[in-house]
């Protein structure tokens, strides 16, 4: 008897994707902190936007490596010297840029006058605010463009602009704020705060709109990692055992380096196999994946997840034993055999003749079944 397949994935569980990402983009936050205090002092009108941009550029590795860190750990993955050197340039880079703006910026939208006029932490504040959230908004957008780059994705870094913009601008509203708040003379406190918020609602964001923005996702159901899910981000999605695969399967080792790949082509995503996959219990070379499929991956089971995806057009039932597999896989008989095969030919008489009618009666007509109502009676 088989039994029922897993039900269709409920969603991706957005929650526990998300604080891992607050966390990361905290963490961040404070070696972003300590980082910066090796920015060089400003000692002319000249130097401001230099070292502003050293500044930036400093907080941006902090919160950009540790969300980085972050999404690799959580993934069990390990990411190479070539994806850190380009994580590293390209949030160096985005960070003295938008800095560097950001200092202009920052001169132009002030009104010397009106801040001369202000006579509390409150006034200044409010001055200040609105050149400060675009300032943090453009480092943010950069410093997620490298968060993505690190992913070799255009669309990551499509996403970590949008959320890291969304991020910046909201850490930026609350960076004069916390010092209001607080009321110490203390400067180092406050910027501490702030810089924590920036990457922590940095973290969110991104992870949030990498979420709101992915169409599939892989559940695993069972082995070591059971219960995790992989979101189906890029255009091309690779899975096996490697540590470059973007989707990586851990503690079995029927599963190859690169086992199968996933091919998005919106709104249908297409699977191609390099290995044996067992597809809702039939082996399969490749083929058009649908919402609830189970994947058979050595010993791992997969379960695919569509948010706008079709039901799957294959039947699902469970992976076949050993003792089933050749009846599994063999032909199957066309219409006509199987009736040919159901329906037993005529008896054979000892002699070689057709058998007597007299020892074999004619089963009696069929009676008429009775026809079911297919509408309510109105």
């Amino acid at each position: 008897m088989q039994e029922t397949p897993p039900a269709a994935s409920a969603g991706i569980r957005t929650f526990e994707r998300l604080v891992p990402a607050a966390l990361a983009g905290l963490a961040g936050g404070v070696i972003g902190f300590v980082l910066s205090q090796m920015a060089p002092e400003a000692t002319s009108d000249a130097s401001l936007k230099t070292a502003t941009g050293v500044w930036f550029a400093l907080i941006m590795v902090g919160i950009g490596g540790a969300i980085i860190a972050g999404s690799y750990l959580a993934d069990k993955r390990q990411p190479t010297a070539e994806t850190i050197a380009i994580a590293a340039g390209a949030l160096l880079v985005g960070g003295f840029i938008s800095g560097y703006l950001a200092q202009g910026l920052y001169a132009s939208m002030l009104d010397p006058y009106a801040m001369d006029q202000c006579l509390d932490s409150a006034c200044v504040a409010s001055e200040a605010r609105p050149a400060r959230m675009l300032g943090w908004a453009l480092a943010g957008s950069l410093g997620g463009a490298g968060v993505g780059a690190s992913f070799r994705s255009w669309k990551r870094i499509q996403n970590g602009m949008i959320g890291g913009a969304i991020g910046g601008l909201i850490g930026g509203f609350l960076f004069d704020l916390v010092n209001v708040v607080l009321d110490t003379d203390s400067d180092s406190l406050p910027q501490v705060i702030a810089i924590c918020l920036i990457g922590l609602f940095m973290g969110v964001l991104i992870g949030l709109i990498d979420t709101a923005r992915t169409t599939m996702w892989l559940e695993v159901l069972t082995g070591e990692m059971r219960g995790r899910q992989y979101l189906v981000i890029d255009e091309r999605v690779t899975v096996g055992s490697a540590r470059t695969a973007q989707i990586r399967l851990v503690g079995d080792r029927q599963v190859t380096e690169i086992h199968f790949e996933i091919a998005q082509t919106p709104p249908s995503f297409t699977c191609k196999t390099n290995a044996l996959v067992i597809v809702n219990g039939v082996s399969s070379s490749g083929g058009p994946l649908g919402n609830g499929d189970v994947l058979q991956v050595g010993a791992t089971q997969l379960r695919v997840g569509q948010r706008r995806g079709a039901p799957s057009n294959n039947s699902p039932v469970n992976a076949p034993s050993a003792a089933t597999n050749a009846s599994s896989y063999g032909p199957r008989p066309t219409a006509t055999q199987a009736t040919q095969q159901a329906s037993p030919g005529p008896d054979i008489a000892p002699g070689g003749g057709p058998a007597s009618s007299a020892n074999h009666p004619s089963p009696p007509s069929p009676t008429a079944r009775p026809r079911l109502p297919t509408k309510p009676n109105q």
